[in-house]
């Protein structure tokens, strides 16, 4: 259903980062990953300047970028990371007591690049309490000497790290509160951007209850939670109640809902393609069949209108003969 969905507009479900017109995919939220380290802790220090492996890193997207393929030398790609001593986990594959957490940045011709020390010090001053969702470090390829676990957040996930506290001091959040999305807000001219990753980090706490209950219950209670969670971050609500609702009735329910309440021009084009598909699933194709057909009539140009979509998804059918 998603892939024709693509075909319609495009949807919220992928999340993209960009910086001064280079566009990078990033994974969309649909569900827990156990992979990740997500954390509270404190700034007790800087790594300094850590190579890291540019060619993994920016190999797929090297040729878009003049800079890099024309030089005769491999160029030395470095960054620099921030020392956490954990305080309180919400979950961590890995125990440690102390992690160092390294950053990257994407430089306008789509090529990863470090973050300096300078701006981690402004960013993250020693003491200071920070959120942590990262995962272990697979660019940085010298190994600490000390014995920390070194993370890091690769531009392509959704990792961050971010203060816990407001501009007045107050913490933010636990690691075992409870958040309320619908009251949530976030104003860019007046909040700080660790306010705007909030609900990030909420989310991974939701998730991990989510998949440690299988009463549906207190599952659906998340999820009406969740479905107040704003929609401008890596969140994709549709994987999510797709993920965690019992039936394919109680996932388009929740989906349909929050469609409606969050993109009501979409949600009218969505109904159109479920009217359809639904009427040649009633006629005996398969849901797979009926999907494949949609998709093929919305390529061809087919106007967002039920009869026009129905009819020419038949031309992508075989005939069906009557009974």
């Amino acid at each position: 259903m998603r892939k024709v969905f693509k075909v319609i507009c495009v949807i919220c479900f992928l999340c993209v980062s960009s910086a001064f017109g280079c566009i990078l995919s990033k994974k969309s939220t649909t569900k827990f990953d156990s992979n990740e380290f997500i954390f509270i802790g404190t700034v007790i220090g800087y790594t300094g300047a850590v190579e890291f492996d540019g060619v993994r890193a920016n190999g797929s997207i090297a040729p878009i970028s003049g800079t890099y393929v024309n030089q005769t030398a491999e160029p030395k790609f470095v960054t620099n990371g921030v020392v956490v001593r954990m305080k309180d986990s919400v979950h961590l594959p890995i125990k440690s007591e102390v992690f160092e957490v390294f950053e990257y940045s994407l430089r306008a011709d789509c090529l990863f690049q470090g973050v300096s020390i300078t701006d981690l010090r402004d960013e993250f001053p020693l003491n200071s309490e920070v959120r942590v969702i990262s995962k272990k470090a697979q660019l940085v390829t010298v190994k600490t000497s000390d014995g920390h676990v070194r993370l890091e957040n690769r531009l392509t996930e959704d990792g961050s790290i971010a203060l816990n506290s407001d501009k007045n001091d107050n913490r933010m959040t636990t690691t075992d509160s409870i958040f309320d999305y619908k009251t949530y807000s976030y104003d860019m001219n007046r909040d700080s951007y660790s306010r705007y990753l909030l609900p990030v980090f909420e989310i991974r706490k939701d998730l991990l209850r989510l998949s440690q209950t299988t009463d549906q219950s207190l599952r659906n209670k998340i999820l009406d939670r969740i479905f107040h969670a704003p929609v401008a971050h890596d969140i994709d609500h549709g994987g999510i109640f797709k993920n965690y609702t019992s039936s394919e009735s109680e996932y388009r329910r929740y989906f349909e809902s929050h469609l409606r309440a969050t993109d009501p021009d979409f949600y009218i084009q969505y109904k159109v393609y479920q009217d359809a598909l639904d009427k040649l699933v009633k006629m005996g194709y398969t849901k797979d069949q009926a999907e494949a057909a949609l998709g093929k009539a919305l390529e061809k140009g087919t106007d967002i209108d039920m009869a026009k979509l129905y009819e020419a998804s038949l031309k992508y059918l075989p005939t069906r003969k009557s009974k």
